[in-house]
């Protein structure tokens, strides 16, 4: 009797193996030798004022933020990001969820995102209102995204392999009232890309996500704005934008209030975006 439980033992345990072996490896992270670490960077949009309970739930998926705050990673999550350094939280979705979903399912990596945003912040110096700080590289801002990313890179013992940029609604307001011209804006961005460049590679793809429109805003500064991120991009082989539908967010009904978009806008960029940026890599390999 003995000898007959021990062999049924042995093949259920065996049964039980091949089973696992045959599994989605996919939704083990301690299986999966593929890292990849994005900077996310910008203002609120970049930041997200969705509804986190709209967000995908990501818990069966390799797919993680880097805390600063710990110096560790944790699963990613909406309100995606932290307080410290001048970045802010998601208040309370963001794009960034949906982007990780999808990355993951088109790539099977293990995806960190390292947030990097702050509400009101500008580009250009001379766009920064109340104090809400701007990327200039001399900035707060530009240092503590790179600090951030450094200690990340560090401890994952992996390279950035990108940066997602969603920035320009302070900007395009500035153009608006003559503060700054369009070439200054575009003086400002192509000098925040080569000064991360420096940073982290002169190779480093930058992803832009286009700024939309402001529903109380004169749109000729928001549309000086969507076409300078396109030049930078056209002109400059490892910048990219990698999505347009945000100008048409307010026809859309995505727009949550006057200049932050809903759930629905954010979690369309998230899937449309790592589309996109799986696309670009893979051109490039």
């Amino acid at each position: 009797m003995f000898l007959i439980i021990k062999k049924t033992m042995h093949f259920f345990l065996i049964a039980f193996l091949l089973l696992t072996s045959c599994s989605d490896t996919k939704l083990k992270p301690d299986g999966l030798k593929t890292k990849k670490i994005f900077l996310v960077a910008g203002q609120s949009n970049a930041q997200g004022h969705g509804d986190y309970q709209e967000s995908p739930n990501l818990e069966q998926y390799p797919v993680y933020e880097f805390d600063a705050n710990i110096s560790d990673i944790k699963k990613l999550k909406d309100p995606v990001g932290a307080n410290g350094c001048y970045f802010e939280p998601a208040q309370s979705g963001s794009a960034w969820p949906s982007f990780a979903e999808q990355y993951h399912q088109l790539t099977g990596d293990t995806l960190i995102i390292v947030q990097a945003a702050k509400g009101g912040s500008s580009c250009h110096p001379l766009a920064e209102t109340n104090g809400w700080g701007n990327w200039d590289p001399s900035s707060n801002l530009f240092a503590c995204s790179v600090n951030k990313t450094k200690l990340a890179e560090d401890k994952l013992n992996t390279k950035l392999a990108g940066i997602i940029w969603s920035q320009g609604e302070n900007d395009a307001d500035a153009i608006n009232k003559g503060i700054i011209s369009a070439s200054q804006y575009k003086q400002s961005l192509t000098k925040l890309i080569n000064n991360y460049r420096a940073m982290f590679g002169s190779n480093l793809k930058f992803y832009i996500i286009q700024t939309g429109y402001h529903t109380a805003s004169a749109p000729e500064g928001f549309t000086a704005v969507q076409q300078i991120q396109q030049e930078v991009a056209d002109e400059d082989t490892n910048t990219f934008v990698v999505y347009d539908k945000t100008k048409d967010f307010i026809k859309l009904g995505w727009m949550k209030d006057v200049v932050h978009y809903n759930q629905n806008g954010l979690n369309d960029i998230g899937r449309i975006t790592a589309a996109e940026i799986v696309k670009i890599e893979s051109s490039a390999n």
